[in-house]
């Protein structure tokens, strides 16, 4: 869960798993824009396993998503990070990752210090700059490596009755049983609605956007860190396997070549007059988030397709995401409604592809390949689509995010209005771009076919 500092301590502050990130300030800079996380609305994840122990945060900054991951690694004697990663400022976003390894550390001790890094890819620079950090890899790890006592346990349902909450009303008709947690179909609806409508507002402004080739639209759906699951659809597994995709963003190749006067022309077009005043975000009661969005160029044109909702449903998750944080996921992978589920994916993978796919969970499986190699091997693919295969008949997402939506709406109390006005409003959203996307006799790819099928 995000975790904010005292007044007396550091800023920002993560930690789980015996990984630890703290800084009295955080930047992430790129090709001139600055990327600043809110204190309290930053979406924080941690795998645990010794293996591929990690921080992932996620944020919002208007319609722009940014991330930073690390992955940390120990030989026993010393820690340090592994892999490093931000996203690029684009939307959608894109990684660029930092040479590694860094900050190595004797394993009992936590590195202190300042961090200034830049690494550049496909043409884009970032710079990250964290000052007053402290960092730690395996807090749960003494000297050679022995794993520490620790008395933390996670509550279930029965202990929040306990505690005087109650299982939340059931969700009204028509609302997602999985809840906050978007499907790869209804991202997909959204993304390819607002890009095709991107790409006719700056064709209409004389410029050349070209399209997003069909491995684009496929890829998504592959693999992300999670608690539990990993890759989520066969297309992307066909494909990528476990890895990250690569992608080239239209933008960047349509400005290649182009002069700098053609180059501004060009991403004004796109970004409108970004001096205009932004429109705020208000939360729930009115109240402002802090956060504008501005509404002018061919982003906001694309924006117009889902009528702006997503903005209105971001006034709610900004809140909402930082009151639920992780826990609830981290809840929902002991009960035995996932633990069932969860034993019919491993019988049904280990019997398509062997013991070698054995794992607890997608995601561990996942993990197992996703930092090896620069691309999925053939071997690699088969384990991935038969993982994503079985994770459709035996249904393991839909429950999975199911019962978190359960754990999710039980602990928010009298706040659960907020909770499924938000799922009201991405419901409208995919309407909407479904209906765009129907006038305009585009179709749908089908996530869990083969790419090339």
């Amino acid at each position: 869960m995000s975790d904010a500092g005292e007044a007396q301590g550091p800023r920002y502050r993560w930690a789980a798993n015996g990984a630890l990130l703290s800084a009295d300030s955080f930047i992430i800079e790129v090709d001139g824009r600055t990327f600043t996380p809110p204190e309290d609305q930053v979406e924080f994840n941690s795998d645990p396993s010794r293996e591929a122990r990690t921080i992932e945060l996620r944020w919002s900054d208007g319609p722009t998503e940014m991330r930073l991951n690390l992955n940390f690694a120990t030989d026993g004697a010393s820690w340090w990070v592994e892999k490093l990663w931000t996203y690029n400022g684009l939307t959608p976003g894109d990684w660029i990752e930092f040479a590694t390894p860094l900050f190595r550390t004797p394993l009992t001790e936590d590195f202190e210090g300042d961090i200034d890094l830049t690494a550049t890819s496909d043409g884009n620079t970032a710079r990250l700059v964290l000052i007053g950090v402290t960092m730690q890899g395996f807090g749960d790890l003494g000297a050679d490596g022995a794993v520490l006592p620790t008395t933390t346990t996670m509550p279930t349902l029965a202990d929040l009755a306990a505690n005087g909450l109650t299982p939340a009303p059931p969700l009204a008709a028509g609302l997602p049983v999985t809840g906050r947690y978007w499907t790869p179909e209804d991202s997909l609806v959204i993304a390819l609605a607002q890009d095709h409508a991107l790409r006719d507002c700056m064709t209409d402004a004389g410029f050349d956007y070209p399209e997003y080739p069909a491995s684009h639209w496929a890829s998504l759906g592959g693999w992300e860190p999670d608690p539990v699951m990993g890759i989520r659809r066969v297309s992307a597994a066909s494909t990528l396997g476990y890895h990250l995709v690569d992608r080239v963003e239209p933008a960047n190749e349509a400005t290649a070549g182009m002069s700098d006067r053609d180059r501004d022309a060009f991403y004004a077009a796109m970004t409108g007059n970004q001096s205009a005043p932004g429109v705020p975000i208000t939360r729930p009661d009115g109240s402002a988030t802090g956060i504008e969005v501005q509404r002018s160029g061919c982003f906001a044109q694309s924006d117009d397709v889902v009528n702006g909702i997503t903005y209105s449903q971001e006034a709610y998750r900004s809140d909402l995401d930082a009151k639920l944080g992780q826990d609830s996921l981290t809840m929902a992978a002991t009960d035995p409604r996932v633990a069932d589920a969860l034993v019919a994916w491993r019988n049904c993978v280990t019997s398509a592809v062997g013991g070698e796919a054995a794992a607890e969970h997608p995601d561990e499986l996942a993990r197992r390949y996703a930092f090896e190699g620069d691309a999925a091997t053939p071997g690699e693919i088969e384990v991935a689509v038969a993982d994503a295969t079985c994770q459709a008949q035996t249904d393991l997402q839909t429950i999975f995010y199911s019962v978190v939506t359960e754990y999710d709406r039980a602990r928010l109390g009298d706040a659960v209005v907020d909770y499924d006005a938000m799922l009201r409003l991405r419901v409208d959203a995919v309407a909407a771009a479904r209906a765009y996307l129907q006038a305009n006799n585009i179709d749908v790819p089908d996530l869990n076919r083969p790419a090339n099928g």
